[in-house]
C-alpha cells in the first residue's frame, strides 16, 4: 500500500504540492506549484472564481470555512472540539498537535453527558405531565 502524508497547515507550501504531484506522477517547478496554490485559495473557492471540474456555486454557503490552521477549534463548538480531541488524542500528540489536558476533555465531555441528560430528563417530564 502507497500513500503520501500531508499536514494541511503544508499545502500552501510549492514544495509540499510539488511532491504530492511527484508522488501521483506529475512533474511541475515550485513556480508552476505557487501558481496553483494562489489559483485554489479559499477565497477565490468562495467567490467562486477558482478553476473547478464541478460548479463551485453548488456547494453549501458554509463548506468553505477559513481555510487557516486551527481555525476548527474557534469554528467549532466546545463540545465538538473536546470531543474530536478525546478520540483523536494519540494520533494529534503523535503528529504534534497541541490538545488540552486529558483532564480537561474528560470534564467537558461528562458535562455535556451531564447537561443532555438534564435536557432529556426534562423533556421525559414534560411529556409524562402532557399525559397525566
Amino acid at each position: 500500500m502507497c500513500f503520501f502524508e500531508v499536514r494541511y497547515e503544508d499545502l500552501r507550501e510549492p514544495a509540499t504540492l510539488r511532491g504530492i504531484l511527484s508522488f501521483t506522477g506529475v512533474d511541475r517547478t515550485d513556480s508552476e506549484c505557487s501558481s496553483i496554490i494562489e489559483n485554489y485559495t479559499i477565497g477565490k473557492l468562495r467567490r467562486h472564481v477558482a478553476a473547478s471540474p464541478w460548479p463551485l456555486s453548488s456547494e453549501p454557503p458554509a463548506f468553505y470555512r477559513r481555510g487557516e490552521v486551527d481555525s476548527w477549534r474557534r469554528e467549532l463548538t466546545p463540545g465538538a472540539t473536546a470531543i474530536i480531541e478525546a478520540k483523536l488524542c494519540k494520533l494529534m500528540t503523535a503528529y504534534g498537535y497541541e490538545i488540552q489536558e486529558r483532564r480537561t476533555v474528560e470534564q467537558r465531555l461528562s458535562v455535556r453527558f451531564a447537561q443532555s441528560s438534564d435536557h432529556m430528563r426534562k423533556f421525559i417530564r414534560r411529556r409524562i405531565q402532557a399525559l397525566i
